[in-house]
C-alpha cells in the first residue's frame, strides 16, 4: 500500500517531466495498470455489460482529462486537436 501511495503521488511529476502527447501518456499508464491487474487476477472474468462498459469509458475519460490537465498548456492544445478530429 505504501508503494501505491508513493507512485500515485508522483504521477503528476512524471506527467510534467515526460514530454509526450497526453494520449500516449494515458495509454502507457493504462497499459502498465492492465498488466498489473492481469498478473494479480490471473483469470479475470470480463462480461460486456453496460455498467462495465460505462465504467471503462468513464475511467478512460478521467485518465485522459487528468493527464491533459496536469501536463500543461501544450497538452490542452493537443487534446483539443483530438477532440476536433473525433467530431
Amino acid at each position: 500500500m505504501a508503494a501505491t501511495a508513493i507512485l500515485w503521488s508522483i504521477a503528476g511529476l512524471f506527467i510534467k517531466v515526460i514530454d509526450w502527447n497526453p494520449i500516449a501518456i494515458a495509454g502507457s499508464r493504462s497499459l502498465i495498470a492492465s498488466a498489473v491487474i492481469l498478473i494479480y487476477l490471473r483469470h479475470p472474468r470480463i462480461h460486456l455489460s453496460f455498467p462495465q462498459v460505462a465504467a471503462a469509458v468513464a475511467n478512460a475519460a478521467t485518465m485522459l482529462l487528468f493527464v491533459s490537465a496536469v501536463g500543461g498548456c501544450e497538452s490542452w492544445k493537443s487534446l483539443k486537436c483530438y477532440i476536433l478530429f473525433l467530431n
